[in-house]
């Protein structure tokens, strides 16, 4: 008879309820920390990749003056001027040369600024045309340790760890400050309004 009425009573007590309460809410706030962590290293490998395609693309842009070897040398300046690290991505940390990114030439823009509502098709291999370089640094996958263990507890979903970077650059000279240029024609058959838009060599 006493035992039940040890039972009893423990079926009553509410000591130690807060406990219960806070472990359950540890568990929750734990599992938050530890997916902002392993969010937090996706952030930052999608902004190194990215500062690394704007630098590249910019470097290969500076190159597209329209000339016979302009997609040559815009590869060439790509590839040996441009070096960069990412920290948390698979893979090497370091990015530098042609086997971290995709780099083709655009005659033209895209329609609208959304890679995936309009992808680039105007794509050229004539450096004349050539006038914007596109690049693509290739995908590094991020380890999700913290939200990977949460995953597995919960059942919840593993949030993508796939990160890459794009960029489109193209370049353009305007000449500011300039002397306005004045010569005469000496001949009476040469008029200025008759040349407007003439070279000078």
């Amino acid at each position: 008879m006493k035992r039940f009425r040890k039972i009893t009573e423990l079926t009553k007590a509410d000591e130690g309820t807060i406990l219960a309460f806070w472990g359950v809410s540890f568990a929750v706030l734990f599992g938050i920390v530890a997916m902002s962590f392993d969010m937090g290293r996706i952030g930052i490998t999608q902004s190194e990749l990215q500062a690394y395609a704007d630098n590249v693309a910019l470097a290969a842009a500076g190159e597209l003056d329209g000339g016979a070897t302009a997609i040559t040398r815009a590869q060439a300046a790509a590839a040996n001027m441009i070096a960069d690290t990412q920290t948390f991505g698979n893979g090497n940390n370091a990015l530098a040369g042609a086997a971290d990114y995709t780099l083709v030439f655009l005659s033209d823009l895209p329609a609208c600024d959304s890679f995936t509502a309009c992808p680039p098709t105007d794509i050229t291999t004539n450096p004349a045309d050539a006038i914007f370089a596109w690049v693509t640094v290739a995908n590094h996958n991020v380890d999700l340790t913290f939200a990977a263990a949460f995953s597995a507890l919960t059942g919840a979903g593993t949030p993508a760890n796939a990160v890459s970077a794009r960029a489109i650059a193209g370049f353009t000279g305007y000449a500011c400050d300039i002397t306005p240029l004045f010569f005469c024609l000496p001949s009476p058959t040469y008029t200025a309004n008759g040349n407007i838009g003439s070279v000078i060599e």
